[in-house]
């Protein structure tokens, strides 16, 4: 392992403010009876001009619709070289069917992800290592199609940090296994909770100053473990809601992004990988049972 806590930046690729809509599986824009992406897409070449000045790499998360309109978009494959690319589901179901009303069996979440990874193969030319969860809502039945699907690892849990650390698991599956690359969940200094998503920094909630001393700081509690930030492209120009957001407050997103991106790339307590640098660093020896239930750690 490194002796520098390892500190990744991922990105969920989808739809513009993605909602599950009771009564199907795949999910919509607000106002909207299908997904729209104008906001991901000038968010994504954002986010892309973003990470090209600071030399990092990212974990691409990418949900198979968004793959049919990169090239439409003017975002070429070559775009994404040098950046992990990972699965998002296809139309971004929900696959445990909370909000649907349709929770998907484990036969029919192994064929939306297999289309999804065919998409990809076929836009990108390369096949997606790991998975995301849309909504990060994981169930044993789409668990066991991870599984099924032969990704090296899943970055679908959120753990408390106090529990579960700062380092990737294997959660018990049986004969075969994969690694665990959670969200982060913890308390700030005034008790309120802070996860890895920068929403809260694009919806004027917090600073990206304190997601960039909580990583400082956590380098010094577990300098070989990792920790990692989340976005979702389309959240630097729209609001939860899809409402676009005025231009100077979308100037202020970009801003805050890029602060981050330069913090990652400048501080020397830690060094900016994908996420799947960390699987391949890790040894991931703790064994954590998956509770159905929850869907967390």
């Amino acid at each position: 392992m490194s002796e520098r806590m390892m500190i990744c930046l991922s990105a969920d690729v989808d739809g513009d403010a993605n909602r599950a809509v009771p009564g199907r599986i795949e999910s919509a824009s607000p106002g909207y009876d299908e997904a729209r992406y104008d906001a991901c897409l000038e968010g994504f070449q954002i986010l892309l001009d973003l990470l090209g000045e600071s030399g990092i790499r990212s974990t691409l998360f990418l949900e198979g619709r968004v793959c049919r309109r990169l090239a439409d978009s003017g975002i070429r494959s070559d775009a994404l070289a040098g950046h992990e690319i990972a699965c998002h589901g296809y139309a971004h179901e929900d696959f445990t069917g909370r909000e649907s009303g349709i929770p998907m069996s484990r036969g029919d979440c192994l064929a939306a992800i297999n289309h999804s990874i065919r998409t990809i193969r076929e836009t990108t030319g390369r096949d997606p290592a790991g998975f995301r969860a849309p909504y990060t809502r994981i169930n044993k039945s789409l668990f066991e199609a991870v599984l099924d699907a032969g990704f090296r690892y899943d970055s679908s849990l959120t753990c408390e940090m106090k529990t579960c650390g700062l380092k990737p698991f294997r959660p018990a599956s049986g004969s075969r296994e994969l690694i665990e690359l959670p969200l982060a969940r913890t308390k700030d200094s005034k008790g309120r909770t802070r996860g890895s998503y920068l929403w809260p920094v694009f919806e004027k909630r917090r600073s990206i100053e304190e997601y960039i001393m909580s990583a400082e700081a956590l380098s010094g509690i577990s300098p070989n473990g990792f920790i990692q930030f989340a976005l979702h492209p389309w959240h630097l120009v729209v609001d939860e809601n899809g409402r676009r957001f005025s231009e100077k407050r979308i100037a202020g997103n970009v801003d805050a992004l890029r602060r981050l991106c330069r913090a990652m790339s400048d501080r020397g307590s830690f060094r900016a990988v994908t996420l799947d640098e960390v699987c391949a660093s890790s040894d991931a020896g703790e064994r954590v049972e998956f509770d159905d239930a929850q869907g967390v750690c």
